[in-house]
């Protein structure tokens, strides 16, 4: 969804994915009528594109693999990264009582503005914000936890009874 909203605003996108998440994407494309993005099954950490092949590169949600992104970009390229910081799904994780950064509060801007600035990007925007995502769905939900990294070991013994907690919630 994130990838199609983009869509009016480029020539062309290029979204990968490596799970079989890419097909309800394909699906929803093709609903939409979209012609200027085509989705790819692959590992971002390891694609088949040619070195300096991107304008503009998007990472959402998770761990962005630096060594590939650095690789991709053109050298007057941008970078996009829409993270998830100390306080994203704070609420989720006080239910389960772990999760990523749970034991931190506060900015991680810092962090990715060194990290960015040592391999060489010119910082023009790093900005925290708090953003809602709502699923249709418990299913959809349980999904979405099991692809991103809030949760390294989501799936634990417990975690059905937490998530429907949170759900009530």
């Amino acid at each position: 969804g994130f990838t199609l909203s983009l869509a009016s605003y480029y020539n062309q996108i290029i979204g990968i994915e490596p799970s079989d998440l890419i097909q309800k994407a394909i699906e929803q494309q093709q609903e939409m009528g979209i012609q200027t993005v085509q989705f790819q099954r692959q590992d971002g950490y390891q694609t088949t594109f040619a070195d300096g092949s991107f304008d503009v590169i998007f990472s959402r949600r998770g761990p962005y693999p630096q060594a590939e992104i650095d690789r991709l970009l053109r050298l007057d390229g941008h970078f996009v990264h829409i993270g998830i910081g100390y306080e994203d799904a704070r609420s989720l994780k006080d239910v389960f009582g772990r999760g990523q950064m749970f034991d931190k509060r506060g900015s991680s801007l810092d962090w990715h503005k060194s990290n960015l600035q040592k391999r060489g990007y010119r910082v023009h925007l790093l900005k925290d914000y708090l953003y809602d995502e709502y699923y249709e769905s418990l299913a959809d939900l349980d999904s979405f936890l099991s692809r991103v990294p809030i949760f390294e070991d989501y799936g634990l013994e417990g975690d059905r009874v937490l998530l429907k907690q949170y759900v009530e919630n």
